[in-house]
């Protein structure tokens, strides 16, 4: 039988990697750049210093996308290293929405998280709470049409955050979250981590509850 963590790290992996080699492609095609511009200076050639300045720029921003890759499947690796752990809910949320932005590209949707005020923390396994909201963005993705928007926020207080996930698209008539595929994974996954899922307002939006802090609070 599969195992469903080392199958959920598989796919991040594969994912992850596929988006650095994408970073490295851009490096690559940039550092090209800036050496036909070194050849043409040494030439005696006019060298445009705009086209230079960009393509320093655009290597300066890949190599800060690689390094956040890099950290999001570094603490993805060593999820599982303690059975539970203090975690700003907050922060795995943006670190998720980062790692699945390939799977909303692929079907034409984008994924944004969001915390509002102070950070809230959970008592979870890493893994786990990433499990969840992967699972959460994969039952978005999988009912909602092109050019829609999936958001992770962050909200609550004490004793129950929560993450509520909602799904914006132009669509007039948008399905119920509960007829995705992944749903019963999804609940699976939230009933595991000692928490719940409870209608969201928007027309198409869940909540996540976690019904515990962090001891010591």
């Amino acid at each position: 039988m599969e195992n469903p963590e080392a199958a959920f790290i598989a796919r991040m992996t594969a994912s992850t990697t596929h988006e650095l080699r994408n970073v490295l492609a851009v490096v690559k095609e940039s550092a090209g750049l800036v050496e036909d511009l070194v050849l043409a200076s040494q030439q005696q050639k006019s060298v445009n210093p705009e086209k230079l300045l960009h393509a320093a720029r655009r290597i300066d921003a890949q190599v800060g996308r690689g390094a956040a890759l890099l950290t999001g499947l570094n603490r993805l690796a060593h999820g599982l290293d303690h059975a539970e752990e203090a975690l700003d809910l907050g922060q795995q949320a943006e670190q998720v929405a980062f790692l699945c932005q390939r799977f909303a590209r692929q079907r034409r949707q984008r994924i944004e998280a969001e915390a509002e005020g102070d950070a809230r923390s959970v008592r979870v396994n890493a893994l786990r709470l990433q499990m969840a909201l992967v699972s959460a963005i994969d039952c978005c993705l999988e009912q909602l049409p092109d050019d829609s928007v999936v958001t992770m926020r962050v909200v609550g207080s004490g004793d129950r955050p929560s993450v509520v996930v909602t799904g914006t698209a132009a669509a007039q008539a948008l399905p119920a979250p509960a007829g995705a595929p992944s749903w019963p994974r999804l609940v699976e996954l939230v009933r595991g981590l000692d928490a719940s899922i409870e209608a969201a307002d928007e027309p198409y939006g869940f909540r996540i509850v976690f019904s515990r802090a962090p001891r010591g609070r």
